[in-house]
């Protein structure tokens, strides 16, 4: 997975390492591509891991799309 992007100390002292990544709902074979996985860690050990699906935000497609005009880059379609 990587370098998290975020990493917290939870409620009940366990840490908390976040990762933003594509994840494929199999039930519907959609992709959200901004999905939040959150692994939870007591003890030195990974004691479960939540995963909630969801997209970028509006205002984040937004910025990129503003960077790449600025740059002279074509977004990806």
């Amino acid at each position: 997975m990587g370098q998290p992007e975020g990493r917290t100390l939870g409620q009940k002292s366990d840490y908390l390492w976040d990762y933003r990544r594509p994840v494929k709902d199999e039930e519907t074979g959609e992709i959200f591509d901004w999905s939040l996985i959150t692994f939870h860690f007591s003890q030195g050990i990974c004691s479960s891991i939540d995963i909630t699906l969801a997209n970028p935000p509006p205002q984040l497609l937004e910025e990129e799309n503003t960077y790449t005009k600025d740059n002279g880059i074509t977004p990806l379609l």
